[in-house]
């Protein structure tokens, strides 16, 4: 059995996805497993030339573009989502676009949509009744897996780096392309009509983040100042620019600006507390036990990512950060009583908390009858590839050759910021990490890495 496993972003998917190869090694009956995993882009483009039909493609999200299914089913590929963003809304996106339901028109064309928590689920099982019954698998992310105190060892350093983590999330507020310019760019490759409404709608939260971008900056640096004895680091998203982050603090010598080429999971375990804006990062934080406190200076309700603001500590301006900085700072743990109220209102939204979704995955995984899947899904598409809609193909190629000069210089700058999203990585680290997470899951299992090309491999189970 053929698995690609691809990685968007290496800081969110890396770990996540080499705990799920030691789940589908743990959990493969047979010695036929191979899986297929690196840069999405890179192993997208190795499989395109090679031939590993049938297997199964395990994206980071659903595909907009019917285009992607029917190229992956032609090569012998089915598609499944181990979506990376399940739970992390706003008010407005859930009105106007969540992410599962955006691939509704191509349900027939999905094997597996792998949902983190039942609200979604219900959400997802009412829009695809009477489609696909095994389509949907309520199963979690591997992501929270590896926040659990389990797999503390995983990630924990004799040489703790920070005392606070800032994780700060303006990325697209903070890109190194303007809002507008990117609109213009994914206009242009879109074949899509409704997605010209939906970019607009992005507008909001654009402006969102500019209005609280520098409020937080300042306010964060008056807190770095009053306390130079604390060490803070401050991570950003993937998608921003650095720089801003760089010069904005130059000369403060108690605060370091991180990269992101490993886990946030990494800086959470050897910190103490975590500031944020309204990101993720807080529900890994919470999960692993430490307090996380979101600073907003302008709320909104309808912008903010509500789920990690609901299990923070939250202030609006810098005295009231600054007093529960005071008050948490050396506590570094919840309550037992606080703790066990933040994973009740967290279990709505991620599911198998206290379980393994990655076994869950796994197993499932493991259960598709490959061949079969390929051969429905391939009678699928016989009869629709005429169907395609040619006006929009038609409008995108007018709005690339309109905006040529345009769209080339902004394509530059996409392609420099999709190269922050991914470190290189190795066969050795590869083998380092599998056999760390083996261990702990207590699986003697072997396995073998073979590079096929940079950064896209084959492991094997022996």
């Amino acid at each position: 059995m053929h698995i690609a496993l691809p990685i968007e972003w290496i800081s969110r998917e890396l770990d996540s996805k080499l705990l799920l190869i030691c789940h589908l090694i743990k959990n493969s009956k047979k010695k036929n497993l191979k899986i297929l995993f690196g840069s999405q882009k890179l192993l997208g483009k190795y499989l395109s030339s090679k031939k590993f039909s049938p297997y199964v493609w395990v994206a980071s999200g659903v595909d907009q573009q019917q285009e992607a299914y029917f190229n992956l089913i032609k090569n012998g590929g089915v598609f499944t989502s181990l979506d990376e963003e399940g739970a992390i809304f706003t008010k407005h996106e859930e009105e106007n676009f969540p992410r599962h339901l955006r691939g509704i028109k191509y349900a027939k064309l999905i094997t597996r949509l792998y949902i983190w928590g039942k609200k979604e689920f219900y959400k997802f099982k009412k829009e695809y009744k009477r489609k696909s019954k095994k389509t949907l698998v309520l199963s979690g992310n591997p992501r929270f897996d590896l926040a659990s105190t389990k797999y503390k060892k995983y990630h924990f350093s004799k040489n703790k780096k920070v005392n606070v983590l800032i994780n700060a999330a303006f990325g697209t507020s903070n890109s190194d392309i303007s809002f507008y310019d990117e609109k213009i760019f994914w206009i242009s490759r879109s074949i899509n009509s409704k997605f010209y409404e939906k970019i607009d709608l992005l507008e909001p939260i654009y402006k969102y983040q500019k209005k609280n971008f520098y409020p937080f900056l300042s306010d964060i640096k008056k807190l770095v100042t009053k306390y130079p004895k604390v060490i803070f680091g401050l991570r950003c998203h993937p998608a921003e620019n650095i720089l801003v982050y760089k010069n904005f603090f130059r000369n403060i010598k108690n605060i370091k600006i991180l990269d992101n080429s490993q886990s946030v999971l990494y800086n959470i375990f050897n910190s103490d507390i975590l500031i944020h804006n309204g990101c993720t990062t807080a529900i890994e934080n919470s999960i692993s036990n430490k307090i996380s406190i979101c600073h907003i200076n302008f709320r909104n309700k309808k912008y903010e990512q509500y789920l990690p603001v609901k299990i923070s500590h939250n202030s609006s301006n810098f005295l009231e950060l600054d007093k529960l900085f005071c008050k948490y700072i050396k506590k570094n743990h919840n309550t037992q009583t606080r703790y066990k109220k933040i994973l009740h209102e967290l279990k709505g939204y991620i599911s198998n908390l206290n379980n393994s979704s990655s076994g869950i995955i796994s197993k499932n995984l493991l259960s598709i009858k490959l061949k079969n899947e390929l051969q429905l899904k391939r009678n699928l598409i016989h009869n629709k590839e005429k169907q395609r809609d040619w006006f929009f193909q038609i409008k995108r190629k007018f709005l690339k050759i309109f905006f040529f000069i345009k769209i080339s210089n902004i394509h530059k700058l996409i392609k420099l910021r999709e190269k922050r999203k991914f470190y290189p990585i190795s066969k050795a680290l590869i083998e380092y990490k599998l056999n760390k997470l083996l261990k702990i899951n207590n699986c003697n299992s072997l396995f073998r890495v073979t590079v096929l090309k940079k950064d896209t491999f084959l492991i094997e189970k022996k």
